[in-house]
């Protein structure tokens, strides 16, 4: 019915389907199937026009299919902040709270998918190019940054790997988003146990010292790059306990 409804929405402008899909995105965490079922029949919308050869029909609604997405993420962002308060939560409370993980992982599959991250390693030329690449983070980051604070391993596995593919427009900005997901959802759920985590984190800082180490100039940010290594340093990985030793070498 979701489907339906946003299909009638977003193609026809049927106002009262607009009107049913916007109490559902208003009350996120009461509508858990239907913001389910609407945020993957929205994935053709978030990133709209930023290819040449994308209808522009679809990119109008850009805008609009991101607004639904921010305020589906933000509710189940502040309803596990919520959870988390809880010193016994009931079996419902738990459930629930999974409905909202659900949500967060839903959106970044959905975000990893339509920006072609999945295929910046073997495919560069498909990709979005820099310049709408810097629309898209931009656009997205607010979504980005709560997925990072509330995602799990799984999930910040695809957030950091489509933060990898904008790493070009806009390598500041990445690392931020990259340090934030590490030190925040990272550390609370274990993401640093990973070895697939481990190794791209490897690469990632490798590429950022070796391409664009004047981001480091800043000293807030030099901070969290040595707070976010010993994230995996406590785990004992040796690839990182060796960048790690080489730092003050690579950032002079």
């Amino acid at each position: 019915l979701v489907e339906r409804l946003l299909q009638l929405w977003f193609r026809f402008g049927l106002e009262d389907a607009a009107a049913q899909v916007c109490a559902w995105f208003d009350n996120a965490t009461d509508n858990f199937e239907e913001i389910w079922y609407g945020i993957r029949w929205l994935r053709a919308f978030f990133a709209a026009g930023l290819r040449p050869e994308d209808n522009s029909a679809l990119a109008t609604q850009r805008p609009l299919a991101i607004s639904l997405l921010t305020k589906a993420v933000s509710q189940a962002a502040s309803a596990l902040n919520r959870y988390k308060e809880l010193t016994k939560p009931s079996e419902i409370e738990t459930a629930h709270a999974r409905q909202m993980a659900q949500i967060i992982a839903r959106a970044c599959e959905e975000l990893y998918f339509v920006s072609d991250a999945f295929k910046h390693r073997d495919v560069p030329s498909s990709l979005l190019t820099q310049e709408s690449a810097a629309v898209f983070l931009h656009d997205t980051a607010p979504i980005l940054r709560q997925i990072g604070q509330h995602g799990g391993p799984h999930t910040l596995y695809y957030l950091i790997q489509l933060l990898e593919s904008l790493l070009e427009a806009d390598p500041a900005s990445v690392f931020d988003l990259i340090a934030d997901a590490v030190l925040q959802g990272g550390q609370q759920t274990g993401y640093q146990f990973e070895q697939l985590a481990s190794d791209l984190m490897v690469k990632l800082v490798g590429r950022l010292l070796a391409d664009y180490k004047e981001i480091f100039n800043d000293p807030r940010r030099r901070t969290a790059l040595v707070d976010t290594l010993e994230v995996f340093m406590a785990v004992g990985w040796p690839s990182i306990r060796r960048l790690f030793y080489q730092l003050p070498e690579l950032l002079q």
